[in-house]
């Protein structure tokens, strides 16, 4: 395989991975045509902004609507001006009543807590308060990534899935020992140290490696395959610990 040719592999399996830290709430429909950047971003400002500026993010604002006044919401709640978490969050609660003060962070000015419905919209108009939004819950999207570079369509319409086929990935190395190449052949070349067992070093070729042919783990802790799970594995480690090496290979 020329230089060309394994360069132009590993180009396209590293864009296979798409991670997409989304604040997903349940009111979000993260359906396929929502996953994309675009709507993903647009969701994002719905939930978080505060187009009117009454303190509340819009999403929990929204939220809050349809809750009964003593219904329980977990809240991040930011504020501006001087005084320490400790006395802001004691502010709150001399101003809107006892509630659950969950935590009170130490790089800003604010504290996530779960109190009513009720309190969130009193708080909204206590002093030196910046915005009170709902705690959201961060989740991981590959799926969305495996389907747009129809790796899905592929296996599902017409049974493939690497088998007979051999990919290279030209990167660091690879850790033969990861579950996700658990049982596997690794054909190995190493042009940093002319070493014969395969490893990786870094840990970027080895990243790259599970996303282009990852068979999906065997030992429980990765339930996501790689795009070709089957095909023969060639690794030559082209960079060194460092993650980096000449431009002639």
């Amino acid at each position: 395989m020329n230089t060309f040719l394994a360069s132009m592999l590993t180009g396209i399996f590293s864009l296979s991975l798409v991670t997409e830290a989304i604040y997903a709430s349940p009111r979000i429909d993260n359906t396929q045509e929502t996953r994309s950047p675009k709507a993903i971003a647009a969701k994002e400002t719905d939930i978080m902004a505060d187009r009117d500026n009454d303190r509340l993010s819009d999403g929990l604002q929204t939220h809050i609507a349809g809750m009964a006044k003593d219904d329980l919401i977990n809240v991040i709640v930011t504020f501006v001006g001087p005084g320490n978490n400790q006395s802001n969050a004691a502010a709150a609660q001399q101003a809107i009543g006892p509630f659950t003060l969950q935590r009170e962070f130490t790089l800003i000015h604010g504290f996530q807590a779960t109190m009513t419905a009720g309190q969130v919209k009193m708080l909204s108009h206590i002093p030196n308060i910046f915005r009170v939004e709902e705690e959201p819950i961060v989740t991981t999207q590959l799926s969305g990534a495996a389907s747009d570079f129809g790796a899905v369509a592929a296996r599902t319409n017409f049974g493939v899935n690497g088998s007979g086929t051999g990919i290279c990935i030209v990167d660091t190395g690879i850790d033969a020992s990861h579950e996700q190449f658990a049982g596997r052949t690794i054909h190995f070349l190493d042009i940093v140290n002319s070493k014969s067992a395969p490893y990786d070093d870094h840990g970027h070729g080895t990243h790259v490696s599970a996303i282009a042919l990852g068979g999906g783990g065997t030992g429980g802790n990765s339930k996501i395959a790689g795009i070709a799970p089957a095909a023969s594995i060639y690794a030559t480690k082209v960079l060194d610990a460092a993650g980096s090496g000449s431009g002639e290979w």
